[in-house]
């Protein structure tokens, strides 16, 4: 079967350091046939990198161009809304990055164009994808841990000024609520949720160590699922001194704990077992099969359109109860 002919939109971070590399395992199944990005150095290296295929600088040439079947659109994410709208518009497929959108509404916006048209449409959400977090869903569905009743997950770090992300200008001047808590956040979101289920109630706080990466960088947020699992997750991107990002899931017949691409298991007897994936990649490459599979097979996407806005929605409502003081009720 012929592979897919896709167009990049947007040749910065995400481009370079996550997708392209993800690409390159799958050539049997994606060929890039042009790329775009509104400064010509970036879009020319790239195009290079890629294997020298066309660049423009206007996103409009790539979709309206017939040999790009899909584009992957990784862009400041107030453009995503225009831009997916035009693409599904010159009957491409679309992947996107994450978040969503800037608000809900503009995400219910979204999902409205997706509903409207047969192209399918998938968020980039490459942590749904990861080895780790299915090896997880395996082991609870096994009930290794018994009834799970707690989780707990701690992600500690500094963005620094040597910090690609933190020199990316859309991030720092964000238009949408809650900068990297909501940009990184939404990827802690889309696993509670896909292990877990939806969030239904909690409370949250907030603060800003360093206004230079954007108005909020932590965020505490108790809740609970429809599951009725307790929760607790804590996202800090100025820690000093300490870096971490733990998960550790409690049960009645012992915990888990997940510690970047590792799980230990502990049981009530004292015993212990470790489960690691060397080849985890983060997801990526995976996301793109799902994105193949889909289009060529019709197969629906794990990561939709859908579950992008019910992850912005959960992060947004969390920022909402940290501004409020209280505990609300998710939706």
């Amino acid at each position: 079967m012929a592979p897919i002919r896709l167009g990049i939109i947007g040749c910065g971070i995400a481009a370079n350091k996550l997708h392209w590399p993800a690409l390159q395992k799958l050539k049997e199944q994606f060929e890039v046939t042009m790329v775009c990005n509104h400064t010509e150095p970036k879009a020319k290296t790239f195009a290079q990198r890629v294997g020298d295929v066309p660049y423009v600088l206007q996103y409009e040439q790539l979709i309206e161009d017939p040999k790009v079947e899909a584009v992957s659109i990784m862009l400041p994410v107030e453009l995503n809304y225009q831009v997916t709208k035009a693409a599904l518009k010159a009957g491409k497929h679309v992947m996107l990055e994450k978040p969503l959108a800037v608000d809900t509404g503009q995400g219910k916006s979204l999902l409205d164009l997706t509903n409207a048209s047969d192209k399918i449409c998938m968020v980039a959400e490459n942590f749904r994808y990861r080895p780790v977090y299915q090896t997880v869903r395996q082991l609870l569905e096994e009930k290794r841990l018994g009834r799970v009743y707690s989780m707990q997950w701690n992600v500690f770090n500094k963005i620094t000024a040597d910090n690609p992300y933190a020199n990316t200008s859309w991030r720092i001047n964000h238009k949408y609520e809650g900068g990297f808590v909501t940009d990184a956040g939404v990827h802690n979101i889309a696993v509670i949720r896909d292990l877990f289920g939806d969030i239904t109630q909690g409370f949250a706080q907030s603060q800003s160590v360093n206004p230079k990466i954007g108005a909020i960088d932590q965020l505490q947020f108790l809740f609970k699922t429809h599951q009725n699992i307790h929760g607790q997750l804590n996202l800090n991107y100025s820690s000093t001194g300490c870096n971490e990002n733990r998960l550790l899931i409690s049960g009645s017949a012992g915990s888990l704990e997940i510690h970047h691409n590792r799980i230990t298991i502990s049981d009530n007897k004292g015993g212990k077992q470790t489960f690691t994936d060397d080849h985890d990649d983060g997801g990526y490459a995976a996301q793109y099969f799902d994105f193949y599979n889909a289009i060529r097979h019709d197969q629906p996407v794990k990561s939709s359109f859908y579950e992008g806005l019910m992850d912005l929605q959960t992060i947004l409502s969390a920022l909402q109860a940290a501004k409020g003081g209280r505990v609300i009720a998710f939706h």
